[in-house]
């Protein structure tokens, strides 16, 4: 399992560049990166691709617009594809308006740590995490709203296997905008619904059912 720190986020960043990118193909170039790396060192391994919320807009975006060469699988849980309080028209524009004038604007978001998991030792966990931040610029919030409704628009190009994941109790992302996703795509992506989980399936309290379900589900595909 090969992880990296996403633009804006971890050790790469400080606290006047948490939430800051250059702009939204960066992400995509990122994972471009890392593909190419982990094909060197491991080039007879199958290769899978995993994306949550964030992340999970970022790679099915990826397998849009630059292929799904090389890899074998995605699943994507909880992507944000649109978020649970919708956001008016205008406040979008403006954020796009002001993305363009400068990378650095940037706001602080009413991401609550509760609504995150269950489990309340992990939200505990979240909550001293020295690089847990709410901070972020109108760039990075256009291009991650634009590239959700782009991958909604485009979701029959995918073919690769996809295990697509929604939390049926989120109050993060919008659970009608993932299963908006599932419904204008191909029967290669599958939709699993955790009726009560909150956003973070992974650090919820049904964490271990949900990795017996990704490890079937990836096996499934070998």
């Amino acid at each position: 399992c090969m992880i990296f720190d996403q633009r804006g986020h971890g050790k790469n960043c400080n606290n006047k560049t948490y939430g800051v990118i250059s702009g939204y193909e960066s992400f995509l170039d990122d994972i471009g990166v890392v593909k190419r790396e982990v094909k060197q060192l491991y080039p007879e391994i199958p290769l899978f691709l995993y994306g949550h919320s964030m992340g999970g807009n970022i790679a099915v975006n990826y397998l849009i617009a630059r292929g799904e060469r090389d890899f074998t699988a995605a699943i994507l849980e909880s992507p944000w594809l649109r978020l649970y309080r919708s956001v008016p028209k205008p406040i979008v524009y403006m954020a796009r308006g002001l993305g363009v004038i400068s990378r650095n604007l940037a706001i602080v978001n009413k991401l609550e740590v509760n609504d995150i998991t269950r489990d309340s030792e992990r939200a505990e966990m979240l909550t001293n995490d020295e690089l847990y931040h709410n901070r972020i610029s109108f760039r990075m919030f256009a291009g991650i709203n634009d590239a959700g409704e782009r991958a909604i628009e485009n979701a029959k190009k995918l073919s690769l296997p996809i295990m697509l994941v929604c939390a049926g109790d989120d109050k993060i992302v919008s659970s009608s905008a993932i299963k908006e996703f599932s419904d204008g795509a191909n029967s290669n992506v599958v939709l699993k619904t955790y009726d009560k989980a909150y956003h973070a399936i992974h650090s919820d309290i049904i964490k271990d059912d949900y990795l017996k379900d990704m490890i079937g589900f990836l096996d499934s595909t070998l």
